[in-house]
């Protein structure tokens, strides 16, 4: 039976870029796919022209639903998904003309994780990634590998991290199997570090997979980023990632150690950064420093920089 490969992309105030990006997933060499648009109650004409496609391509199917943020649509994704591959794509990204048939090839029956290089385009140039000159074959010694290198985008491990974007859900191929068998799902309520946390579970429980050395994403990258803004949001919503990790595994203080002390470290770092030291922050002074001492102070961020 021929592997089917479900898109799944998340729309939210796209409009700029969106046709890119469903045309080049509708351009795939390898026909049998499925385009899965989520509508996240965008409030510009995405939703319109995400109605268009479907009328155009009975392979682009449409939900339309209140705005619920990027986990709630995937997970919707996720839901609706009929192909045996799920791979995701952001709204304002775009995809090469093989990323589906590069999945169908290396998307075997023993295999559930599929890991690709991509190149960032910045205002229309485009700058690829390192990348190995052959494909590798990743098991469990790998997986682990990976996921220190999720908690700490630093970690020296079998490939360079930072070149494979491993904290994104977009460059991979997820098999759809092992999602709903494990009950996965992208954490609600999380809107920075969602990603990575999704694809720690998911490696915890993959078997076997591929690095595929071939460009397959072109991730746009721009000023007005979500890593980049004001966001005084920032020390409740990575508290309660930080908590979700807890929960789920009992290795962050011994296997993951030194890795997780450096993932906990850099959020007091953004939480400084996007918060009390950024240029939109109107706080006084001494109102942002207080933040700042509190963030040394507290017993979890001091410990993680001491270590």
């Amino acid at each position: 039976m021929e592997i089917k490969v479900s898109f799944i992309v998340p729309v939210y105030a796209a409009e700029k870029y969106l046709r890119q990006c469903v045309d080049s997933i509708l351009g795939q060499t390898f026909r049998n796919i499925e385009i899965i648009l989520v509508d996240d109650g965008s409030p510009d004409n995405c939703p319109s022209i995400c109605d268009a496609y479907a009328q155009k391509d009975t392979r682009v199917k449409v939900i339309h639903q209140n705005n619920q943020g990027v986990s709630v649509a995937r997970n919707r994704g996720i839901a609706e998904a009929a192909g045996e591959w799920i791979c995701f794509v952001d709204a304002d990204d775009y995809v090469a003309p093989n990323y589906a048939e590069l999945v169908a090839q290396h998307g075997t029956e023993k295999r559930d994780f599929l890991l690709f290089s991509y190149a960032e385009d910045c205002a229309g140039k485009i700058k690829s990634m390192p990348a190995p000159d052959t494909s590798m074959a990743l098991g469990k010694e790998e997986f682990l590998d990976i996921q220190k290198g999720i908690l700490n985008r630093y970690h020296k491990g079998v490939i360079d991290y930072r070149s494979f974007h491993v904290s994104g859900p977009c460059m991979k191929g997820f098999k759809r199997e092992t999602i709903s068998q494990n009950h996965l799902e992208f954490p609600q309520g999380i809107m920075s570090g969602e990603d990575g946390f999704f694809n720690f579970c998911y490696l915890d429980v993959a078997t076997a997979g591929v690095l595929i050395p071939q460009r397959v994403y072109y991730y746009r990258k721009y000023q007005n980023s979500v890593t980049q803004r004001y966001a005084p949001e920032l020390r409740e919503n990575f508290q309660e990632l930080i908590s979700r990790y807890q929960a789920y595994s009992k290795k962050l203080k011994s296997v993951y150690a030194q890795d997780w002390n450096a993932f906990v470290m850099s959020k007091a770092m953004l939480i400084v950064l996007q918060d009390y030291c950024h240029p939109d922050n109107l706080h006084t002074y001494k109102e942002r420093k207080s933040g700042f001492v509190s963030i040394c102070e507290d017993k979890m961020y001091r410990q993680a920089i001491e270590r």
